[in-house]
């Protein structure tokens, strides 16, 4: 069942957000939102989430949890702003919004016609200033050129940005790549493969909600 009330149009509604206009001054990170999970923001520059820098999530299959991992930071700008979803492989279902501690009223999906156009739509959502967190879904690994130009659009909309994707050796700009897998039913390890500051080890998570998990793949039938 699906439990999204608003689907962005193609160009027009983006247009009318309040995107910025090319050349206008990136704002520096605002701050950091926390993740939940004591261990996990013992680890992130800031003590959590940044505001205003891009986060890449590596992973080989979804489901693991990676949206419960989210959650509490997804629930709390919600108060504030909209929540975007950028080209999910499924639609969120109802039960499984309410169990994040999301209303459906805040969230927005994002689908671009053509897979071309999805950076572009990626770019405007993340630097509209319109939603407080945006979560993208990559087909592909994260290039230095596209990571850079998603970085700049997420500096200059403030807000918290998630990157998706599958696990690549591929060096780009961002700077805060997490790797994240499954060990076991209701845990998951997060590697934490790039940050600033020194390395540090895997950070192991638990919890006993599966209910809370989305059900979507990165899989694409």
């Amino acid at each position: 069942m699906s439990a999204v009330v608003h689907h962005l149009p193609w160009e027009g509604e983006l247009r009318v957000a309040g995107v910025r206009r090319a050349g206008e001054v990136a704002a520096q990170p605002r701050g950091t939102v926390p993740s939940g999970y004591a261990p996990l923001d013992a680890v992130l520059p800031g003590g959590g989430w940044p505001r205003g820098a891009l986060v890449e999530l590596q992973l080989a299959n979804a489901g693991i949890g990676e949206l419960r991992l989210l959650a509490s930071a997804l629930a709390s700008p919600e108060r504030a702003g909209r929540v975007a979803f950028l080209a999910p492989p499924a639609e969120p279902g109802l039960a499984a919004l309410h169990g994040l501690g999301l209303s459906p009223r805040a969230i927005t999906v994002a689908r671009p016609r053509e897979a071309r156009d999805q950076r572009w739509v990626a770019e405007q959502v993340l630097r509209s200033g319109a939603f407080a967190a945006a979560l993208l879904w990559w087909p592909s690994p994260l290039d230095d050129r596209i990571a850079r130009r998603l970085s700049l659009a997420i500096a200059a909309g403030g807000g918290l940005g998630f990157v998706f994707c599958r696990p690549s050796s591929v060096a780009n700009g961002v700077p805060l790549r997490l790797g994240l897998r499954s060990v076991g039913t209701g845990a998951l390890q997060v590697d934490v493969m790039k940050r600033r500051g020194p390395p540090v080890g895997p950070v192991h998570l638990e919890w006993g909600d599966a209910v809370a998990r989305l059900p979507v793949s990165l899989a694409r039938g």
